[in-house]
């Protein structure tokens, strides 16, 4: 199953973006919120749940909803300007990882206990000033230790990885100046899973 987000209609006639599922192998497609402003859906590693980002007003938050029952509970509680541009599930399903834009103008990282909604901003780089850190697209390994994201913190688009774990932060796609790049997949070997 796929699940994705779709820009409909909503209910005053404004534009929405709801969550979707179709089944890869029928092409069945099961509308699964009405009047949601939601992105970035990622599935738990069990295929039931599903954890969006869901939009109310200028705050942003994470929201795990069951498939099965449609119950949608949140995860996270922000208030204010806060934004959420990405969120991704932990192979291991103990954590979600997210980009966060707060109303300070911090652009990060974080995750989310999947269990308990606690969130930790994630240290990726205490040399550049906060506000110019730019930490965006986070992917996990497949053991759920480290993370891949783009930061534009050199004003290059590059891809850095950064261990959970206190440790070092690594530059491993130096892009030219002039080249950028915008998202990363990190493949996981069967020996990962």
């Amino acid at each position: 199953r796929i699940a994705y987000t779709r820009t409909v209609r909503g209910r005053y006639g404004s534009f929405v973006n709801d969550l979707f599922v179709v089944d890869d192998a029928t092409a069945e497609r099961q509308r699964l919120t009405r009047d949601r402003r939601a992105i970035s859906p990622t599935w738990a590693p069990d295929g039931r749940r599903l954890a969006f980002v869901g939009i109310d007003g200028p705050t942003a938050n994470v929201f795990i909803l069951d498939t099965a029952s449609g119950e949608e509970t949140p995860l996270t509680q922000f208030t204010g300007d806060v934004q959420i541009t990405s969120a991704r599930w932990s192979p291991d399903g103990a954590h979600i990882a997210i980009a966060l834009f707060d109303a300070d103008g911090a652009r990060g990282l974080a995750t989310v206990d999947a269990a308990s909604g606690e969130v930790t901003r994630l240290s990726t780089d205490t040399t550049t000033p906060l506000d110019e850190r730019d930490d965006r697209t986070p992917v996990w390994n497949g053991t759920s230790d480290a993370l891949a994201f783009t930061s534009l913190r050199d004003r290059i688009g590059n891809v850095f990885t950064a261990p959970l774990a206190p440790g070092k932060v690594k530059a491993v796609a130096p892009e030219a100046k002039g080249l950028r790049a915008w998202s990363s997949a990190w493949a996981c070997t069967s020996s990962a899973r």
